[in-house]
Order: C-alpha cells, then structure tokens, then sequence
C-alpha cells in the first residue's frame, strides 16, 4: 500500500511538471490553461483526490487497534475490513485510470479544435460526415501523420481497451485478449474480469500520463 502511495505521489509531481513543461513549449505562464497544457492540470486534481482516499485508509488500516463504535475488532474482523477496504482502494485507482482517460480525450479533440481552419492539425479528427470522433480516432490519424510510432499507438489502443472494458462491462472482458501496455502483460478472458496487483491502474495511469505527454509534445513540434 505504501508503495502505491508513493506512486500516486510521484504522478501527482509529474502531472504539475509536464503541465509547465508544456507552458513553456507554447511561452505561457503555468498559472494559464490552454488545451495543450490543461490536461495535466486536470489529472494533477484526479491524482490529488485518490491520494487522499488512498491516505485515509492507510492511516486508518495501518493502526494496530482499529476500532468501530469504540468496540475493538478480532482479528478476524480486522482482516474481512481490512480486505473490504483494500477492494475500495483499487476501486479509488481505477476511478483515477477512467478520469485520466476521460480528460485526455476531451483535450486531445479541444487541443486539435484549437487550431484554425487550414492547419494540417485539423485532420487528425478528420472524419466521414456525421461520425463522432473518438480518441482512437485521433490516435490512428496520429499515427498517419507520423506523431506517434507503431509502439506509442498500440499503448494507446490497449489503454483505451481497458477503459471500455471497465466503464462498460463491469472490468469484464467479451473476448479472451492477452496484450501488452509500455511492457506491462495483461491477460484478459472471455467473462472474466480483468485482474491485477493493487497497484496495476497506477501503473497503467502512469503510462497514459506518459504517452500523452509524448503526444501533446509532438503536436506542438510539429504543428506549432
């Protein structure tokens, strides 16, 4: 636990150093939150909230004689809550993974809204008329354009896999799958959902952070 506590603080820093790093690529003051750099300012607040859900019950679990109604609990009791609560606590990372998710699509499709018509920016949400442009989308046209590579594009296919999987079927996968995020194997069976260590969606955030860093970089660089 204290270690996934000290990886959630990690990207927490990370996230607020990326943001500036981007404020400076476009010469604007951090404190200013365009499409380009405001993405790390919203996962900065995603992070900041799991680190306090994750603090609180690690300070709580974490003391020798837990009590409720001030009756102490049997050790057996102890460890049934204590279970109870770690399943809250990957409950709390996979929320952050869905919100990260969330907020690099709807940056992604503003930061490209961002520039004028005519910019070649425009056509990585190039679409037949009528369809909704999705951040799949803007990863394939990404790829295209030569922003990101084949490895970069299929990290961000997985991520967007698991995202689905979670936020519309329960974590539980249709399809047995097994695919690889930035090195991390993920085994995924046909009913069944999808399984890993306490600290598997801080990792995976971790990755998108990354990956959408690249992106963002990549876009101004070559785009302005």
């Amino acid at each position: 636990m204290k270690r996934v506590l000290e990886n959630v603080a990690k990207l927490r820093e990370k996230s607020r150093q990326y943001g500036d790093e981007i404020s400076q690529l476009l010469g604007i003051l951090p404190d200013v939150s365009p499409p380009r750099s405001g993405c790390f300012g919203m996962i900065f607040n995603h992070l900041t909230v799991t680190l306090e859900l994750l603090s609180y019950y690690y300070s709580v679990w974490s003391s020798p004689s837990v009590k409720v109604s001030s009756v102490e609990m049997s050790t057996e009791e102890r460890g049934r809550i204590k279970k109870e609560n770690a399943e809250r606590c990957v409950m709390a990372l996979k929320w952050l993974f869905i919100d990260s998710l969330s907020s690099i699509e709807y940056s992604a499709k503003v930061s490209v809204a961002s520039y004028g018509e005519g910019s070649p920016a425009k056509s990585l949400t190039k679409m037949k008329k009528g369809q909704h442009v999705y951040l799949s989308d803007i990863m394939r046209n990404s790829k295209d354009s030569n922003l990101i590579d084949d490895d970069e594009y299929d990290d961000w296919q997985n991520l967007i896999f698991l995202r689905n999987c979670i936020v519309h079927n329960n974590a539980v996968s249709e399809s047995d799958r097994i695919f690889d995020i930035a090195g991390i194997r993920v085994a995924a069976s046909a009913g069944e959902m999808i399984q890993g260590k306490l600290d598997f969606f801080a990792i995976v955030t971790g990755v998108a952070i990354e990956r959408y860093f690249a992106w963002v970089k990549a876009l101004i660089r070559k785009l302005g």
